[in-house]
């Protein structure tokens, strides 16, 4: 019973350090601070038709939420409850979106 809880043990460190080793390994790509102090992080992909994916961080560093912005578009600012975002067409031609939330 005792050798089941050591090994019970064993493989929760184990999937403790596999889980810290993501973490570190993650890289993050931009970072906007909002008006009200939050920050939104952009986490980075490689792949240029998958969606954005920005982590929203409070100053107590709680995490509040998670968007996600169209492909190859990038977050300019967050005033209020607006974003506003530079985005990308098919022929890379670059433009400007409001979002409301």
């Amino acid at each position: 019973m005792a050798s089941e809880r050591n090994e019970a043990g064993r493989t929760y460190t184990g999937l403790a350090y596999d889980a810290a080793e993501k973490a570190r390994s993650r890289i993050w790509e931009s970072l906007v601070v909002a008006d009200n102090g939050d920050s939104w992080v952009a986490v980075a992909d490689p792949r240029p038709t998958t969606e954005r994916r920005y982590l929203v961080v409070a100053t107590t560093g709680e995490g509040r939420a998670t968007w996600l912005l169209p492909p190859r578009s990038r977050l300019l600012s967050v005033r209020g409850r607006e974003l506003l975002v530079a985005t990308r067409d098919a022929n890379d031609i670059e433009g400007i979106a409001l979002y409301r939330y």
